[in-house]
């Protein structure tokens, strides 16, 4: 017995339109009764073509196998296509105004909390960010640049303060060098007696006055008369000692005696 959807292959096997090609036609007879197809495969031999009512199979160039819906059916296809846009467009017309109703009351909640506007900026601009993705339908655009301003803004006073932490570390560096420098060059020239001698070189040298006291008594005991201050005359450098031999220079020595 055989089965309806058998029957239903059976039918669409055969032509259902006296418009519709017969088997054994050729591909210059389908396409001037069908036009040209929406597709094509081929393998081999075999060519088979694809309309909207249907496909069309061809073998060696010829109609093998015909699978066209009527005229009928093809409306009611087209027509339950065309419903199902209708139901998908409704669909999505009602899910996108749900997400700007839903993506307007985030915003608004967003822009009105506190702690939000006190959050760091870079959270800030990934929210919007992510929200502008999620809600295509609201308009964020102004608090996102503003965002995005203010972090730069941020990002840049960082940046100049790092660059102005850097410079002053790097002239602390140098002062200390130099510091350095200029100490080991003080030591290393003079020697450390010497530069706590030449610390006492200006100071004027006196001895008066000298007082006398007895520690049992409040008043000094007795006091020198007081002498004006006296600077004591610097000791001359000293000429290093030459000594002439007897027989050369110039002296008066039998050295500049000829022989005669």
């Amino acid at each position: 017995m055989k089965t309806p959807a058998f029957l239903a292959l059976l039918t669409l096997s055969v032509p259902l339109s006296a418009t519709d090609p017969a088997l054994g036609a050729t591909f210059a007879e389908v396409r001037s009764a069908l036009g040209l197809p929406k597709g094509l495969v081929r393998s081999g031999d075999r060519q088979l073509l694809y309309y909207d009512r249907g496909q069309v199979e061809l073998s060696d160039g010829r109609v093998s196998r015909v699978a066209l819906r009527t005229p009928e059916a093809q409306a009611a296809h087209e027509s339950r296509i065309a419903a199902s846009e209708a139901r998908l467009r409704e669909e999505n017309e009602q899910r996108r105004a749900r997400l700007k109703d839903e993506g307007e009351a985030l915003k608004a909640t967003k822009l009105a909390d506190e702690r939000f506007a006190a959050a760091p900026l870079a959270y800030q601009v990934s929210f919007w960010e992510d929200f502008a993705r999620k809600y295509p339908g609201v308009d964020c655009r102004e608090p996102l640049t503003i965002a995005r301003l203010q972090l730069a803004e941020q990002l840049e006073e960082k940046r100049e303060r790092a660059e102005q932490a850097a410079r002053l570390a790097e002239l602390e560096a140098r002062l200390a060098e130099a510091e350095s420098r200029a100490s080991y060059v003080a030591y290393a020239g003079r020697g450390y007696g010497r530069r706590w001698r030449d610390r006492h070189d200006d100071r004027p040298f006196t001895v008066w006055p000298v007082e006398y006291r007895f520690y049992d008594s409040p008043q000094p005991y007795a006091t020198s008369p007081t002498l004006p201050i006296m600077n004591l005359p610097q000791p001359a450098p000293r000429a290093e000692a030459r000594h002439e031999h007897p027989g050369r220079g110039h002296g008066r020595g039998q050295g500049n005696q000829r022989c005669m």
